[in-house]
């Protein structure tokens, strides 16, 4: 009986303790969407560093006004990558011309040539991914396409169907944690 009690009691803390967690997320929830959660969103985005990924949220968070900060900020990624692309390029070229394979391969007693073939194909790869960010991207990152997913996911998901959820649970914690006071209290004094 006293173990029983004992988990009751622990139940009943733990219940507690997590609606109190969940009433404070329903709040702030609440709090963040009854304005703008756009505006929320971009007050978060101004105190925190500034980094690509808070430049593309800003992005979607003011309805794409900036309508050259995605290709900007693209352009700059398929710089880096054509940077590679010629570093690799010229290195490859340089050693597959100043240098004999076949007799680099027997003075080293392994057969070089399945590195260089991995070193072509990270060449190939590399400009693969230099394509992507020059003509897919941008093209995905539209703000008619993306626009629409970021209101899903903040204004239904968050605000709507998330503050719903925790004020729910929050109930259903409390009751949990008033029935199980009862229980203790009716298990101690019988």
């Amino acid at each position: 009986t006293y173990l029983l009690t004992g988990l009751l009691i622990v139940l009943v803390v733990f219940s507690w303790l997590a609606s109190l967690i969940m009433i404070t997320g329903t709040i702030l929830t609440a709090d963040a969407c009854n304005t703008s959660p756009g505006g929320t969103i971009m007050g978060m985005l101004e105190t925190s560093p500034r980094d690509d990924l808070a430049e593309f949220a800003s992005h979607y968070a003011t309805a794409c006004d900036d309508q050259e900060n995605v290709p900007h900020l693209l352009s700059q990624y398929e710089g880096d990558f054509v940077e590679i692309q010629n570093l690799l390029n010229s290195h490859l070229d340089q050693f597959e011309t100043e240098v004999n394979v076949t007799e680099l391969s027997k003075k080293c007693g392994d057969d070089l040539k399945p590195y260089i073939d991995g070193a072509h194909l990270l060449l190939a790869n590399v400009g693969i991914l230099q394509n992507i960010i020059a003509d897919q991207i941008p093209a995905v990152a539209r703000c008619d396409r993306t626009a629409n997913i970021y209101n899903v996911i903040v204004l239904e998901g968050v605000c709507t169907d998330m503050s719903f959820g925790i004020g729910l649970t929050s109930i259903l914690l409390l009751c949990i944690s008033l029935f199980g006071m009862v229980l203790i209290t009716l298990r101690v004094s019988y």
